[in-house]
């Protein structure tokens, strides 16, 4: 027995984006842009103050940053010095070691 093919329920056409009337397509915009100023409005924007103290921050860091590298400079120096300390004692000879009174 053969089926006959049902006739399906006409589907409503979705127009492309090309057909999009200029007015559709501003409204579209429109509200993609209050969303927008809405996600900006409710996350916050920095105040002046806000960046003035992220600006003092960033100041004491670099501060910071600067003190660190003139101890690793004085460290490296330090070594530096250690090091050659260590190589002059290589170069010298040998003491005679005492072994004690013979007898």
């Amino acid at each position: 027995m053969r089926v006959s093919p049902r006739k399906c329920a006409a589907r409503p056409r979705v127009p492309n984006v090309s057909e999009e009337t200029s007015v559709t397509h501003i409204a579209r915009k429109s509200i993609l842009m209050a969303m927008a100023g809405a996600a900006m409005l409710l996350g916050g924007c920095a105040s002046v103050e806000d960046v003035h103290h992220a600006q003092a921050t960033a100041d004491e860091a670099l501060a910071s940053a600067h003190h660190a590298q003139q101890t690793a400079d004085q460290a490296l120096t330090t070594a530096q010095t250690a090091q050659q300390g260590v190589d002059d004692l290589r170069r010298q000879p040998p003491e005679p070691m005492h072994r004690g009174p013979k007898g």
